[in-house]
């Protein structure tokens, strides 16, 4: 696919995870559009707004996103993050290319690409997943806030990068962390899944148990950073990317 022209190569859609905003994507954008990739970055309703957000509010806001893309013809990559794999995996309900072409129309969801994000079995939330709370999540009510960033999310960054990207968090409503999977998305295309051997947020024992979740058809890439890869290594986060719709990688 490495001689396919700009204009046809597919539609990168960014889903970051908890806590976060989409300027986390800003280095991987960079790359992407070095590589005649268009993308879009949405920001999930459950970061930073109201605190009655659930999952499922996340994915429909995504599926606004993905289904005018879908609707044009376009194919779609949807890049998930930590919890974005959630919502992410739900939004793709019925625009698959598989979906697409049942129904004799062009474009569709080509790929599910997880950055150390979290792949479940239908019927489960992420709360539920891990057992309840991390020990480094502090709750108030409904408002989720994190302790200890630095060395969760940010561990292989320089100090004064850590603490620029901790000052950009935000809050997470607590339902979005209760909200079951209702459609399991990867069982209907192709996955990439991104393993992060320094993750301090996800072990890397249970991102290897969310890979193999997906399936056998799986493709799994080993990266040495932190939960956060889109700002330590994001030239392997774009190479999983382009990889993932059939780019050769020089």
């Amino acid at each position: 696919m490495g001689s396919v022209g700009i204009t046809e190569k597919p539609t990168v859609v960014l889903v970051h995870g908890a806590w976060h905003r989409s300027n986390c994507w800003d280095s991987v954008i960079l790359q992407l559009k070095e590589h005649g990739y268009p993308f879009k970055a949405v920001d999930l309703p459950s970061a930073g707004g109201e605190l009655t957000t659930t999952m499922a509010d996340d994915a429909a806001h995504i599926q606004e996103t993905t289904s005018a893309l879908v609707a044009a013809g376009k194919e779609v990559v949807i890049v998930m993050h930590s919890y974005g794999g959630i919502p992410g995996t739900e939004s793709a309900k019925g625009l698959l290319r598989k979906d697409r072409e049942a129904e004799q129309k062009a474009g569709g969801i080509v790929a599910l690409v997880y950055i150390t994000a979290f792949l479940l079995p239908p019927g489960a939330s992420l709360a539920g997943f891990l057992g309840g709370m991390a020990p480094w999540t502090v709750v108030e009510g409904d408002k989720m806030t994190v302790e200890g960033a630095e060395q969760i999310f940010y561990n292989d960054l320089p100090d004064s990068t850590k603490e620029e990207y901790r000052l950009k968090l935000t809050h997470q409503a607590k339902p979005s962390f209760y909200t079951p999977l209702t459609y399991p998305a990867y069982q209907d295309a192709p996955v990439a899944y991104l393993l992060c051997e320094q993750d301090n947020a996800i072990p890397f024992v249970a991102q290897q148990a969310m890979a193999g979740i997906g399936g056998a058809h799986v493709v799994s890439h080993v990266c040495n950073s932190s939960h956060s890869p889109m700002l330590s290594a994001p030239s392997k986060v774009v190479e999983v990317i382009r990889s993932s719709v059939g780019e050769v990688i020089a």
